[in-house]
């Protein structure tokens, strides 16, 4: 059965998972990028990266995962936080 859920490499409407990574390439070079789903079960998003990672990469790592409901609450805090700035 082929995947249908989307993944994309920036914000989108009506995405349900935002997933930060971490990983190293070969060269030893530090990269975070963050991916947004539309899938909401964490195993499947996390087959799906990993199916993704190429030989080029030597470390790679989660290092959160949030919903787009834990999303909406953290951009309202900030956008309380430095209305007063």
């Amino acid at each position: 059965m082929k995947n249908t859920e989307i993944y994309k490499k920036v914000f989108f409407d009506g995405y349900k998972l935002r997933v930060k990574c971490s990983f190293i390439d070969k060269n030893d070079e530090h990269y975070n990028i963050d991916i947004y789903t539309t899938e909401t079960n964490k195993d499947s998003v996390r087959k799906t990266i990993h199916n993704l990672i190429t030989d080029n990469v030597k470390s790679f790592e989660i290092v959160h995962w949030a919903t787009r409901e834990q999303d909406d609450k953290s951009s309202e805090l900030i956008d309380d936080m430095i209305k007063n700035w």
